[in-house]
């Protein structure tokens, strides 16, 4: 009675997750909805009817020699196998997301998997994922990647380019494969295997507009067409730049403009300690209590902030960030269970995430192996016929400025006077980026557009909002069960700071990161 009693509460919350998220928009469950409704109207109608005439209604829009009762079958036929697949798709991908992102195991009923498989159901877009699939050669790659890192402001950043721009730029969001307010029209995880791992280049194109959207804004409508990827897991994966840099060599493009959003290292540490705790209470929310060890190990996930930096940097963790940076070297096409998102699990970044000039010289050196050291030539000699780089040439302690990554301090975001430059240098740098396309043109003068409009308009459009005010929609919470300490955070700081010294360095900035803001805008 009990086990009845069980299901049948869960089968009431699946309907409605589904029914909720139908009408959110979410084009699966609708599906199902309306299938659900065509086979009630078809068997409750033609299976009192002897002959189609008997429904004049029907009968008079059906083609010549077909019945209404034909049409009907081959419809609801038609949109039963795309339900089969979006499911049979949605389960692949739900298994997919419980073991490797959520990092649990599978549920071993089909009752204690409802809550969880109903949410996913709720917010995964596989139909849409499929469509994009096939149709991702003629697709456009993005303007501008948002490399992250994470809780460091990329979402105030993305949201700023896609609604701070003036009325001559037409920004496309991409295509998230999570229907979720944090990730919507922001990220799309790509490169971090959420599409079952596979990580191919040459379908990176899938989440971003077509080809004729972005030629109809330009040819009609007079407007620069511009699309950005803000995925802020990038900046740390082991794998990410290598294949990045891929997509657009292979397809003869310039690089895209890489942006690093960084803030104070112990901030950074503690804000996504506090976020990733919550996530996972959420994963406890669906009833997701046992965790992935034959895939995490069994110290997984760290219990504390100081074990969790330990953890970060043990041997385990280290030799799996050196197999996965050689997987990208290599060219890999579909990462294994272990390298996603992060290798070892999200919380292995601890003391990964806030070596910033670590990061961001790494997508410097392999950029500058593959597309040259000047951009001007878009030549890289390391670039080899395996498509794979050699950059043993370019040794980090070489790179005394960036040359592909523009540095962007969270302190930029949050005013007018610190936030419009850095929108102006990045339309400028889209700009002059597109000047070097052979294949491009500009749909209008760009040197006034950049001399009189461009600043102006953004200040407008900024003071109109509310003075650049940073956009919030995924805040890290306090998790008081085990929230820092002020050793904690003081054994964070000496542990970042020989690399926020470098750098400092590479930038040319002060940052003044664990003292009082100074009024002076930042550089970029």
């Amino acid at each position: 009675h009990n086990t009845t009693m069980e299901y049948f509460h869960e089968a009431k919350t699946f309907c409605e997750h589904i029914c909720t998220s139908a009408s959110a928009g979410q084009t699966l469950p609708q599906l199902i909805l309306v299938v659900l409704v065509h086979c009630m109207l078809h068997f409750a109608i033609f299976s009192t009817l002897d002959t189609p005439s008997e429904l004049p209604l029907l009968s008079a829009i059906s083609y010549p020699c077909i019945s209404a009762r034909l049409i009907s079958k081959v419809v609801l036929i038609f949109n039963i196998l795309l339900v089969a697949v979006g499911l049979a798709f949605v389960i692949v991908l739900y298994r997919h997301s419980v073991q490797t992102i959520f990092n649990r195991s599978l549920p071993q009923s089909i009752i204690s998997s409802l809550p969880s498989f109903s949410v996913h159901l709720a917010i995964l877009r596989p139909l849409e994922t499929i469509f994009r699939y096939f149709t991702s050669p003629i697709r456009t790659l993005p303007d501008v990647i948002v490399l992250g890192e994470v809780r460091c402001g990329t979402t105030t950043l993305c949201h700023h380019i896609s609604s701070s721009l003036p009325e001559s730029v037409e920004v496309g969001t991409p295509f998230c494969l999570w229907r979720h307010p944090e990730l919507d029209h922001k990220e799309t995880f790509y490169f971090v295997g959420h599409y079952l791992g596979y990580v191919h280049p040459r379908f990176y194109s899938l989440c971003f507009p077509l080809l004729i959207t972005k030629w109809y804004h330009e040819t009609f409508r007079r407007k620069l067409h511009v699309s950005f990827d803000g995925c802020a897991q990038y900046l740390t994966s082991p794998t990410a730049p290598y294949l990045i840099a891929r997509a657009y060599k292979e397809r003869g493009l310039p690089p895209p403009i890489l942006v690093a959003c960084v803030r104070d290292p112990v901030d950074q540490a503690v804000s996504w300690w506090r976020y990733e705790n919550n996530a996972m209470k959420w994963g406890e929310s669906m009833k997701l209590t046992s965790w992935n060890t034959s895939l995490r190990s069994t110290s997984y996930p760290p219990q504390t902030i100081s074990s969790a930096l330990q953890h970060s940097q043990s041997s385990y963790v280290q030799s799996a960030y050196e197999a996965a940076e050689a997987l990208g070297k290599n060219g890999v096409t579909r990462l294994p269970s272990w390298a996603m998102t992060w290798p070892c699990g999200q919380l292995s970044v601890i003391g990964r995430s806030g070596k910033f000039s670590e990061n961001i010289k790494r997508y410097d050196r392999v950029f500058r192996c593959i597309f040259g050291t000047d951009t001007a030539t878009n030549k890289g000699e390391g670039f080899d016929n395996n498509t794979s780089c050699n950059d043993e040439g370019y040794s980090t302690n070489q790179i005394s400025a960036l040359e592909y990554v523009l540095v962007v301090p969270i302190e930029s975001l949050s005013e007018t006077k610190h936030l419009s430059p850095v929108l102006v240098s990045i339309v400028e740098k889209i700009i002059s980026r597109r000047k070097k396309m052979t294949s491009s043109w500009l749909p209008f003068n760009v040197d006034p557009f950049l001399k009189d409009e461009l600043g102006p308009s953004i200040n407008q459009i900024l003071d109109q909002a509310g003075d650049g005010r940073s956009i919030i929609r995924n805040p890290g919470a306090s998790y008081k069960e085990s929230e820092p300490s002020q050793q904690d955070k003081e054994v964070l700081a000496d542990f970042f700071g020989t690399n926020t010294r470098e750098l400092e360095r590479i930038c040319n900035k002060k940052f003044h990161w664990g003292a009082p803001s100074l009024s002076s805008s930042p550089s970029l």
